[in-house]
């Protein structure tokens, strides 16, 4: 008996792409899936196209944004599949991507998460160029997307172990979401957006589950299609604020003491560097700071909770740090 996926798909003024996104769907050897849309208040024509010409998947509609993070939460408690594919609307997967990620979260029970080969989608053609291959972190403990913008010429061939899967395409493992559920989220909805699928990757690894990447499992991503800007310092204000202050609430909950000890000198220079930027050029980043403070004491009730947990140890997390 095959798995049933549930594909849930968080639209936010998403009209340009939907369209060809679901048509990509629509052609996957794969076809035991539901597809679930949860709009975050579109003004672009995005839920009026859905219901002319979509009336067959479920959509969910929020009078407001309530952030990416609690839209696919909405999403998850909505599906009924063994296995929850998020894809991004500006995401268009190969008809073999999900027969192939299905394929690989089936025969690796260890896996709660496997994430495939994402190339850019530049000026409407699929491009040679890599978008991720999975998520690792710096030596001054910031997200990296592996193989970002460098050719692909094979060097990510392989089927391997990553330390957590970029967020524009994820399928989970029903099992390991339910696992890693704090406070009745999956998704952390303080993030509202940005660092969030590395949180919840980072919890399912602390928890003793593994992610896995697949390349053969090919899709392509125009990047910053779905609303929101690709590189930080082309993001409005308010998204700057959030993907800083979300970093640090990601290392508040999930950071072990040692760890921070021993990257502690790198963490440091990038910080101060980051403050001196902010105080000179972008004084609306110092608000990042009273959001920390603001929260911490909520921050590190979630941490209590995620390292009493835990099964890996520090040593292991080590592993996936890199230059």
């Amino acid at each position: 008996m095959t798995p049933k996926v549930s594909i849930v798909i968080v639209t936010w003024n998403s009209r340009r792409y939907i369209e060809k996104c679901l048509e990509c769907l629509r052609k996957q050897l794969y076809t035991d899936y539901e597809i679930i849309v949860v709009d975050n208040a579109s003004l672009d024509g995005t839920i009026e196209y859905l219901n002319h010409n979509h009336f067959h998947l479920t959509i969910i509609k929020n009078q407001k944004n309530l952030g990416f993070a609690k839209a696919c939460n909405q999403g998850i408690r909505a599906s009924t599949g063994d296995f929850t594919l998020m894809l991004n609307p500006d995401v268009f997967p190969e008809p073999n991507f999900l027969e192939e990620l299905v394929k690989t979260l089936s025969h690796n029970s260890r896996y709660g998460a496997v994430g495939g080969k994402l190339l850019l989608f530049n000026h409407g053609e699929k491009s040679r160029t890599i978008d991720s291959t999975g998520l690792f972190l710096t030596r001054s403990l910031k997200a990296r997307d592996r193989g970002n913008l460098k050719k692909d010429w094979g060097q990510y061939d392989q089927e391997e172990n990553i330390f957590a899967v970029c967020g524009a395409a994820i399928i989970f493992r029903r099992e390991a979401l339910e696992k890693i559920k704090t406070e009745g989220e999956y998704f952390d909805e303080d993030f509202f957006a940005y660092y969030e699928e590395l949180d919840l990757c980072w919890r399912m690894q602390l928890i003793g589950f593994e992610c896995g990447y697949n390349p053969r499992a090919v899709a392509y991503h125009v990047r910053g299609g779905s609303g929101f800007k690709p590189k930080f310092f082309q993001k409005t204000p308010f998204m700057q604020r959030i993907t800083m202050r979300n970093r640090y609430f990601m290392l508040i909950k999930n950071l072990s003491k040692i760890n921070l000890l021993i990257f502690f000198p790198f963490f440091f220079l990038t910080e101060l560097v980051l403050m001196f930027y902010s105080c000179i050029c972008a004084p609306h980043l110092l608000k990042a700071y009273g959001d920390i403070v603001w929260n911490l004491k909520r921050f590190l009730k979630k941490r209590s909770f995620i390292q009493q947990s835990r099964t890996k140890n520090s040593r292991y997390i080590r592993t996936w740090i890199k230059k």
